[in-house]
């Protein structure tokens, strides 16, 4: 596709064309803005940016889950047989040259099952299927700070008041443990950085509420809608502003620095606890 030179959004872009980053300069998304804050991060975005990095065969099943409920993505197509013999290796590499993402008869299956089970949700479903709302868009910015160029994708704008992620898990997804596992993950930086975009590129109110539609992926698919506290955000938006600030540094120097390089001491963890239960 033509490079992108000016700040914009796009209804229904190629997944791939997201990926490979279409912009004139080198954009950070926010799955990069995660890896650069971890310890050695820039130099680990580094090599995924120059070498790539391998697709996690749960990333597909997510990627399947996706299309079916928003409407929008990469097509699923189902091959069973045996992986290792040549002609369903043939039949796969078919499918993936024409764009399919190629699944097992039980995984659509299990994804239709979660689609029902999110219709059955009265507030995801509604969320989702009300009104005028608008699936997976891709926007494209300039940080007005740096200069250096950001991109988000939505996966559904509900309205200017609210925008949904959808997330699957293979862990419950209960408040409480929604909280620490988005909390791990860092869910709360990409929705900073998903909000700042939207509400820069004229998608969404600076008060617009980030809600996940998050989904387990066993039996019975529960379903439960959270909604990232002001506290929360502002975590997010605090981590988000280190690492923009990081990536320009790193594109500006072309330095892109490992973990320590001096000898670290190591002391005791902070959740070790060496005192004796008593009788």
């Amino acid at each position: 596709m033509t490079p992108i030179t000016t700040p914009q959004v796009i209804e229904g872009l190629d997944e791939i064309a997201y990926h490979a980053d279409p912009c004139i300069e080198p954009s950070l998304s926010s799955s990069m803005a995660k890896t650069i804050l971890r310890p050695g991060g820039p130099a680990r975005l580094k090599q995924i940016l120059d070498y790539g990095e391998q697709r996690k065969k749960v990333f597909d099943f997510g990627s399947a889950a996706h299309e079916r409920i928003l409407g929008r993505g990469q097509p699923v197509k189902a091959i069973d047989g045996n992986r290792n013999a040549k002609a369903v290796k043939d039949e796969i590499a078919e499918a993936e040259a024409e764009g399919f993402l190629v699944l097992k008869s039980d995984e659509v299956a299990r994804i239709d099952a979660m689609v029902e089970a999110i219709l059955a949700h009265p507030v995801a479903a509604e969320l989702l299927t009300a009104g005028a709302g608008k699936p997976e868009l891709s926007m494209f910015d300039i940080d007005p700070e740096t200069g250096r160029w950001l991109r988000g994708r939505i996966d559904f704008l509900h309205s200017p008041q609210a925008v949904v992620d959808y997330k699957t898990a293979s862990q419950p997804v209960d408040a409480e443990r929604w909280s620490r596992h988005a909390w791990d993950y860092s869910y709360h930086t990409q929705a900073a950085h998903y909000l700042r975009l939207a509400v820069h590129l004229g998608l969404c109110d600076p008060d617009a509420a980030w809600l996940w539609i998050a989904q387990e992926t066993t039996p019975p698919y529960l379903v439960a809608v959270h909604q990232a506290s002001t506290e929360l955000l502002d975590a997010g938006n605090t981590l988000l502003g280190r690492a923009i600030t990081l990536w320009d540094r790193c594109l500006t120097l072309d330095d892109w620095p490992g973990l320590p390089t001096t000898i670290t001491p190591i002391g005791l963890p902070h959740w070790a606890d060496l005192t004796e239960s008593e009788e």
